[in-house]
């Protein structure tokens, strides 16, 4: 057994079997429920989470929420049987924890499978022998702001006190270490040397808002302390000194995740919360807690604040300041500004310690920046495009630049080469596309796309169509073919350029991310356009860069065949 184990779940095995020590704690063991501490242990401690799991699952009916991104009448799992669905993040252990403890103001916590990997994790590292230093370990779990981190420290308690592992919860400045006698209050003079072994030690930000107490962290500690905390390397910095500490990205939320918490609030609930992420980005408190009407009134109101913020932001910002933005994301420092516009998630998910990337918070908000930088010299657009994806933590905020290049190729005519993208045969759920031109690794698809080279086709742009811009409640009726429609520069919302040529509606998306999705956005609004084609007739064209693999998530209420397009912006630059 590696010294790091502890070798009992007593006060003895942690504090040592000297019993002046133990007489003296036990004027420090709690004995009311006044303690959240308390009840916690008296609540958890010893009781199954895998039982309390089943039962949840158990109690769970069929969800019919056609459109909502959760399938039709099926139960809440996941078919992978196409691979992963990447619109959602679902594993053994993921179920709605009910806590019910008077005083906390979390009633519950759904158990995101994140949260499983990074305990698994930490617990790994934990059960590594020391180095030779024999230096504690540590660990800084950080990430996107918002996404709730602060919940993890409540799994991470819950699971210690079902697995009967000794735990520290640091809270209100006081040490509460739980053993198998109860809950213990750790005296001051205790210091954190002359525990026995190391001790799991939670500590969140919001009780530690300067960084990490020093006390916690002295030469030869035996704390490992584990800190949540929202990006500022300021807070962890100098852990190093004394600790062997590891940093852990937290990967924002699913859309999928989110709507399994949003179904139980309202019947209007997932219809929002789906419009807050698309526009705002995977942030819980903004998809639940400011669509909880019946506990927060004014959601609607922090919600047109949080827009306007937004829309302000990206007003107002500059290109230097952009970059600054993306600078300090990708290191883990972030304000108030960046984290509307910028998405912290890590390089590999299944690895907790691969490296911080940096994107777009959406795909709207990668639109709007793209159009509000639209006005750039192309050359300028292109530089910055390649500047981006030659750094690998910031390389998606390319995409921005990209999408800015890519409309100004169709204003100066372009020459598309569409075609169609191909699936594997129709599953009963998570159906993806996967673009043609190039290489697919998986036999079937890849002849399916042979197939598609074939039915390839040609759409010629001609240079110097006329440019209509169009606001977020769309273009003025009637629709003008031959005439390239494209957002205004002030739009809130991820619409698309598209044009109407040869009775058929092309609209077009830029992008240079492994995943895209189909966006409601303008195929809602062209409803209203009797001129317009059937959907037959239309082609959504992704237009992506060359030799770009490109996966997208069909929803199961839209019927739209899409197409994939190159466009390199090089050559579409000599030729402009």
């Amino acid at each position: 057994m590696s010294v790091l184990q502890e070798s009992g779940s007593s006060l003895a095995s942690i504090i040592g079997p000297y019993q002046e020590f133990l007489t003296g704690w036990q004027s420090f063991k709690l004995s009311s429920p006044i303690f959240l501490p308390f009840q916690w242990h008296a609540k958890f401690w010893g009781k199954s989470m895998e039982d309390e799991e089943q039962q949840w699952r158990d109690a769970q009916p069929p969800m019919s929420v056609e459109g909502s991104g959760l399938g039709g009448d099926e139960p809440m799992n996941v078919d992978t049987s196409e691979g992963e669905d990447l619109d959602d993040d679902f594993i053994k252990g993921c179920y709605s924890l009910e806590i019910g403890i008077k005083r906390l103001r979390i009633p519950r916590v759904w158990i995101r499978a994140e949260y499983i990997r990074i305990y698994n994790a930490l617990e790994a590292y934990y059960q590594k022998r020391p180095s030779i230093l024999n230096q504690a370990p540590a660990a800084v779990i950080t990430g996107q702001p918002g996404i709730g981190k602060s919940f993890w420290i409540y799994y991470a308690l819950r699971r210690r006190l079902a697995e009967r592992k000794p735990v520290i919860w640091y809270l209100d400045q006081t040490r509460y270490l739980f053993v198998e006698e109860g809950v213990y209050k750790v005296p001051n003079e205790f210091k954190a040397s002359h525990f026995q072994v190391f001790v799991w030690t939670l500590v969140d930000s919001d009780e530690a808002k300067e960084g990490v107490p020093n006390h916690l962290v002295t030469h030869e500690t035996q704390h490992f302390v584990i800190y949540c905390t929202s990006p500022g390397k300021e807070r962890w910095s100098r852990l190093h000194k004394t600790v062997r500490a590891r940093t852990v990205i937290m990967n924002p939320w699913k859309r999928k995740e989110i709507l399994r918490v949003v179904s139980t609030l309202s019947p209007d609930a997932i219809k929002r919360a789906n419009e807050v992420f698309d526009q705002f980005g995977p942030i819980p408190r903004l998809c639940i807690d400011y669509l909880d009407l019946d506990s927060d009134p004014d959601s609607n109101i922090r919600i047109e604040q949080y827009k306007k913020d937004v829309q302000k932001a990206i007003a107002s910002l500059k290109l230097s300041k952009l970059e600054q933005l993306i600078e300090d994301s990708s290191s883990l420092t972030i304000d108030g500004l960046s984290h509307k516009i910028c998405l912290i998630s890590r390089e590999d998910r299944e690895s907790v310690y691969s490296s911080a990337i940096v994107s777009p918070i959406t795909s709207t908000i990668k639109s709007r920046l793209a159009n509000h930088f639209r006005t750039l010299e192309h050359r300028e657009q292109i530089r910055l495009y390649k500047h981006f994806s030659k750094v690998p933590d910031s390389r998606a905020t390319a995409g921005i630049f990209f999408e800015a290049a890519g409309q100004r190729c169709l204003k100066h005519g372009v020459t598309l080469q569409l075609v169609p993208m191909v699936r594997l045969p129709p599953r009963k759920r998570n159906p993806q596309w996967h673009t043609s031109h190039v290489f697919l690794r998986n036999a079937t698809l890849e002849r399916s796309r042979q197939q598609a080279l074939e039915q390839g086709q040609s759409f010629i742009i001609p240079k110097d169509l006329q440019i209509k811009e169009y606001a977020e409640d769309g273009p003025l009726s009637p629709i003008t073919p031959n005439v390239i429609y494209e957002p205004e520069l002030t739009n809130q919302m991820a619409l698309h350029s598209f044009i109407l040529m040869n009775d058929l509606l092309y609209i077009f998306q830029f992008t240079i991310g492994k995943e895209h999705g189909i966006k409601p956005g303008l195929i809602d609004l062209v409803d209203k356009y009797p001129e317009l084609p059937s959907m037959d007739n239309w082609r959504f064209v992704f237009i992506v860069p060359p030799k770009h693999e490109l996966i997208c998530p069909q929803l199961q209420s839209q019927k739209l065949q899409p197409y994939s397009a190159v466009i390199n912006l090089d050559k579409c630059y000599k030729t402009s």
